[in-house]
């Protein structure tokens, strides 16, 4: 408080307002989390707010590897079909070749945000590492890539420098998963999985 004048900082913004209007109450949508702020509370009102800025490793994808890309999902998994429940960051795996006949499986891991509304957003990737059969590659200085994407009804489309498509987005034991295909822009399929936390 400065001489009678509250100060509140809002995503890095100073609104100044006179004492009596305080405690504020603002409702904002942040990556797909609607959010009521009451003084310094803050508590999720929609959504599993599950979003995650962590780097993914090769742990994180147990669950697709070993399981369910060759078994498909678990019995009495929750299916997400609301957008603003799936919005936010994911860890995310992209296999190339993923039946070995090119260039042998190569595992690509990154951070994928989906961000916007419904129709109408866009998908980010943001390039982590690779790995090359034995061979670990920093992909940290690589550019984000940006994809247009479209929601409807459960199935994420994103298209530009390659065509996604996630049409499993699920819950399961309090994680977030997801799985769905790509195409490169040579024309080549791979997987996708994503996780959060």
């Amino acid at each position: 408080m400065i001489a009678g004048i509250a100060v509140i900082v809002v995503l890095g913004v100073i609104l100044f307002t006179k004492p009596g209007i305080v405690p504020l109450l603002l409702e904002k949508k942040t990556e797909g989390r609607i959010l009521q702020m009451e003084g310094e509370q803050m508590e999720p009102l929609d959504g599993l707010s599950l979003s995650t800025e962590e780097r993914p490793s090769i742990d994180d994808f147990k669950w697709y590897l070993e399981n369910v890309e060759k078994n498909g999902l678990p019995d009495s998994v929750t299916k997400e079909k609301t957008f603003d429940n799936v919005a936010g960051s994911w860890k995310c795996l992209f296999i190339y070749d993923p039946e070995g006949t090119d260039t042998g499986r190569l595992y690509d891991f990154l951070n994928l945000t989906l961000s916007g509304a419904e129709g109408n957003g866009t998908i980010i990737l943001d390039w982590s590492h690779m790995y090359a059969g034995d061979q670990s590659i920093d992909e940290t200085n690589m550019e984000d890539t940006v994809l247009n994407m479209d929601y409807n009804d459960g199935t994420l489309y994103g298209y530009g420098a390659m065509n996604l498509s996630i049409n499993q987005f699920y819950s399961y034991n309090g994680v977030q998963y997801a799985i769905g295909t790509l195409i490169l822009s040579d024309g080549s399929n791979g997987l996708a999985a994503m996780k959060r936390p």
